[in-house]
């Protein structure tokens, strides 16, 4: 075994003792017992317990290595009690076995040592591990704030909407084929509202304002438009291939004029238009997107 893990304030070392054969082992293990024990405090280096563990180990292996040096070990109450006669042959007997007994004070504080190089290991590992917890916790902080961006909770659940006036459009998804020629069949402002369900997303081939502005057109002024839609952030959007496009939360801010949106590069972003909404209200329903817009006059 090798010389480089004994004695007190010797720093740790990482790496694994070879064990030596033939000749030369003999050699290293003859001049490794004739060795002092103790290093010469000049060649000392102060070494610093990373745990409690650690420091247990290290004062093991102190005590061990300074037992090896005396004559008989310290606080040996064996030997200290009974008669003088009884304490003489006890002492004898044990100067007598005493280079086994240093032996293995030696080779304990050899173990001792390893244990103090692994408790290091080991603490170092938990900091470690900590800093690396500490990393997870906010990651994922950062991974709940970006998807409470990305996909917002759903506010509400699917409910039946109320009638909103006496002249209540309800459109259904299967007259989309209808809906595709315009103008529709109702007069202009004659209705008081619209309920579009699941519907404008399949008016495949009409852009938004043409089918937006229509709607605007059969409203009453303050008519209310109330769609829902699939959200652009909903896997399921893209499962549906009847679905012509998906929308974000903000499509439709692009005809508020309370909207930064509405005026972009310093001009409305259509332009020639004066079909412009009121965005009253946004939210999650069944993971996609319910808009309820007012007409403005």
């Amino acid at each position: 075994m090798g010389s480089t893990s004994e004695g007190p304030g010797l720093t740790s070392s990482n790496a694994e003792p070879e064990e030596p054969s033939g000749p030369a082992a003999a050699l290293e293990r003859e001049l490794y017992w004739a060795g002092p024990p103790v290093p010469d405090a000049a060649t000392s280096g102060f070494v610093v317990a990373d745990s409690d563990i650690s420091q247990r180990w290290y004062e093991l292996e102190n005590t061990l290595l300074w037992e090896y040096t005396q004559r008989y070990p310290a606080g040996e109450d064996t030997l200290q009690v009974g008669g003088r006669f009884k304490r003489g042959i006890k002492r004898a007997l044990f100067r007598l076995i005493r280079p086994l007994t240093r032996r293995y004070d030696r080779v304990g504080a050899d173990i001792a040592r390893l244990g103090f190089q692994s408790a290091q290991r080991e603490a170092g590992h938990a900091r470690e591990l900590d800093a690396l917890h500490a990393d997870l916790e906010l990651l994922t902080e950062e991974v709940r704030a970006l998807r409470g961006r990305v996909w917002p909770p759903t506010a509400e659940s699917a409910q039946p909407l109320q009638p909103v006036g006496e002249v209540v459009v309800r459109l259904d998804p299967a007259a989309a084929e209808d809906l595709r020629r315009l103008p529709w069949a109702w007069d202009d402002a004659s209705v008081d509202s619209i309920v579009a369900i699941d519907v404008f997303s399949h008016l495949q081939g009409i852009d938004v304002p043409r089918w937006l502005d229509e709607c605007w057109r059969i409203l009453k002024p303050g008519g209310l438009l109330l769609m829902r839609l699939p959200a652009w952030n909903n896997p399921v959007s893209y499962r549906d291939p009847t679905n012509d496009r998906v929308f974000h939360e903000d499509t439709f801010s692009y005809w508020d004029p309370d909207h930064e949106l509405h005026t972009l590069f310093g001009r409305h972003y259509f332009e020639g238009s004066s079909r412009w909404w009121k965005v009253r209200r946004v939210f999650r329903e069944l993971d996609d997107l319910r808009f309820d817009l007012e007409k403005r006059a």
